[in-house]
């Protein structure tokens, strides 16, 4: 089912990075989002992986967006990363009020917008 929504080279493409945690969506910089899958504030690289493989799973199986959401969101409140949280930025040592799991930061990541322009999966892209 893939094969018709998502072109093969863009799953190869999300399974091939790596993962790279960043308290900011900042901190994972150009071109290093050619090779790492990073959700802003996610430190936990478990949580991380898992979030990648839930990705890569939803899109193999031609998911909607709100699909992947809602099969996501309970593991992730299990998870304890769901709601206002107060945490440390690692680089300033500020502690901060922030919002986890909002559908915000998957959408960015969601290439069901990006799968069919191969600009955004070809290496060197951003």
């Amino acid at each position: 089912m893939a094969d018709e929504i998502i072109p093969k080279e863009a799953l190869a493409y999300l399974k091939a990075k790596g993962i790279k945690p960043g308290f900011d969506h900042r901190d994972i910089w150009r071109q290093e989002h050619n090779a790492a899958f990073t959700v802003a504030k996610m430190l936990e690289l478990d949580i991380l992986a898992d979030v990648q493989e839930a990705l890569t799973v939803a899109l193999e199986e031609g998911q909607t967006f709100q699909q992947f959401a809602e099969s996501l969101k309970p593991y992730l409140v299990k998870r304890g990363w769901w709601g206002e949280q107060i945490m440390e930025d690692p680089l300033t040592k500020e502690q901060k009020t922030v919002q986890l799991g909002s559908d915000a930061p998957f959408k960015n990541h969601l290439p069901h917008q990006h799968a069919h322009r191969p600009c955004c999966w070809s290496v060197g892209a951003h």
